[in-house]
């Protein structure tokens, strides 16, 4: 049963948003290291 009120609730939301804050900055930099190799890739064809 879920408990709203309950004391540790706002502990929760903040490690999962903690969590999910981290998760985005990774997909950031592995976007960034993506979009370097395809300009790479593309200045490179022969």
């Amino acid at each position: 049963m879920k408990n709203p009120m309950a004391p540790n609730t706002v502990a929760h939301c903040e490690y999962f948003a903690k969590s999910v804050r981290e998760a985005a900055n990774v997909a950031r930099e592995l976007a960034a290291s993506h979009e370097q190799m395809a300009k790479y890739a593309s200045a490179n064809r022969k």
